[in-house]
């Protein structure tokens, strides 16, 4: 149990860690805005203030800019930065822009200067967007607060007049009075941060469905979610998928169950596994099912470039098996694409693929309604069969036209029909002949493999293998 509580901690952190990179680089992007637009007020400023010049303050807002600019782009960066590199940002930029504030003070004024008010400008900028507890918001606001009153005390041992200052009751009063108001302002935003942290955590905790905790949300769409969670009775992570707002037989609902009944009834390893299902008092339909780490073939295809065949003949092979006992079952996917085919680690186990998404499969025969209009498309037209475009009925041969335009995609990291959207879509699938692969992928491609797909794509379904026995067959031929 101790192992679970560690996992779900973890599980929040990484959640709250994913949120603060957001809000920094929120914070930065509007920063590098204010910042290069009060150069302005440079301008202003020097312009009745004896001994100051514009271009040592532009200068130091340089440097500022390309400090923010490189802090930013770090943080748009795909892979999120580790905790420790994220505060390291977070102190460097802002502790780098007070101290160049602090500069600035020393040619407008010194310990006596206007711009002290911009370091609690600094403090609210970052403290407006900082949610943390208070131990992490003394440090995040408190070092660039300090650097005000330290770099004040380290130039005076240089610059005479900015000694003769803190000798003068006047001047000192002016700067211990703006001390006071940034110390404030450090204390309330470090407060008001705390308490939001706070929130947000309790928030976290609280978010239950049913005996599931939700963790982090990992998708979605436009019906609804799909949620890491923590099953409190099995003791375990799921994924829960998630419909809200939706009446009883209403489409959205039939597609949830159809999954669910479809799910239920298939039992091949690489088929995703459903473990629950139901609603909740306030109308929140849901069900449970395995939760799997690793990425689909489309984000696999695009972080490593297209898969070379020994690879992808390994990761076809379970998934078309998948398929075969969906099909034995009288259950056609209607949505085969690399979406849809994940490549899990499970057991230790790499590339263990996992057929996802039955959301509109369809009973081959039956009573079933169908959960769209007359002329309207299901599926995903980029990988959508002649004669369902057409507004034919799908059966397993439509399958295999689409699992024959993935197997494409994953060769070459190309759609059969690039740069095609709209009818034009609609138009080379029902009428035209994909490129050769061969001549698509980057790299060698099998005769025999091009032929395979070739016949897969086939516009008459006639044309196409019969069964995803039948292509299995064939491609374990290739693999021999």
């Amino acid at each position: 149990m101790k192992s679970f509580a560690l996992e779900r901690e973890r599980a929040l952190e990484q959640t709250e860690h994913s949120a603060s990179v957001r809000r920094l680089r929120q914070a930065v992007g509007i920063g590098i805005v204010v910042w290069t637009a009060t150069g302005l007020l440079d301008a202003w400023v020097t312009s009745f203030v004896a001994g100051s010049r514009l271009r040592d303050l532009l200068t130091l807002r340089a440097l500022g800019l390309v400090a923010g600019l490189l802090t930013w782009w770090r943080l748009q960066r795909r892979d999120e930065p580790s905790p420790g590199v994220l505060t390291f940002l977070d102190l460097g930029i802002f502790t780098w822009v007070s101290v160049l504030v602090s500069i600035m003070c020393i040619s407008l004024g010194g310990i006596t200067s206007p711009y002290a008010a911009g370091l609690s400008a600094i403090l609210v900028a970052r403290g407006i967007t900082i949610v943390a507890p208070w131990r992490r918001g003394i440090w995040h606001l408190g070092v660039p607060a300090a650097s005000f009153p330290f770099t004040m005390l380290v130039a005076s041992l240089a610059d005479a007049q900015l000694r003769t200052q803190f000798h003068d009751r006047t001047a000192l009063g002016l700067f211990v009075t703006s001390l006071i108001f940034l110390v404030s302002t450090w204390v309330m935003l470090t407060l008001g941060g705390h308490f939001a942290w706070r929130l947000r955590r309790e928030a976290l905790e609280l978010r239950n469905i049913g005996r599931y905790e939700l963790e982090r949300r990992v998708g979605g769409g436009g019906m609804g979610e799909v949620w890491a969670a923590f099953d409190r009775t099995l003791k375990q992570r799921v994924a829960l998928k998630t419909v809200r707002g939706y009446e009883p037989g209403s489409s959205a609902v039939v597609r949830l169950e159809r999954e669910v009944r479809a799910l239920a009834e298939l039992t091949h390893p690489n088929t995703v596994r459903v473990f629950d299902h139901g609603v909740t008092e306030d109308g929140l339909w849901y069900y449970a099912m395995e939760l799997l780490h690793g990425e689909n073939l489309r984000e696999l295809v695009l972080r490593e470039g297209p898969i070379d065949t020994r690879r992808l003949l390994r990761i076809a092979g379970p998934v078309l098996r998948a398929l075969g006992e969906a099909h034995d079952k009288g259950i056609i996917h209607r949505d085969i694409k690399p979406d849809n085919v994940f490549v899990a680690e499970l057991g230790g186990e790499r590339d263990v693929p996992k057929l996802l998404d039955f959301g509109i499969a369809q009973p081959l025969m039956g009573d079933e309604p169908e959960l769209t209009s007359p002329g309207w498309l299901v599926g995903t037209p980029a990988y959508m069969a002649p004669e369902v475009i057409a507004g034919r009925p799908a059966d397993m041969r439509s399958d295999i036209y689409s699992f024959g335009a993935t197997l494409y995609f994953a060769l070459s990291g190309k759609l059969p029909f690039p740069d095609l959207s709209g009818e034009a879509l609609f138009d080379a699938h029902r009428d035209r002949v994909a490129p050769p692969l061969s001549s698509a992928a980057p790299g060698p491609i099998s005769p025999e493999l091009e032929r395979v797909i070739e016949r897969c794509m086939a516009k008459n379904p006639a044309e196409r293998y019969s069964s995803a026995q039948v292509l299995h067959d064939e491609l374990r031929s290739i693999e021999a």
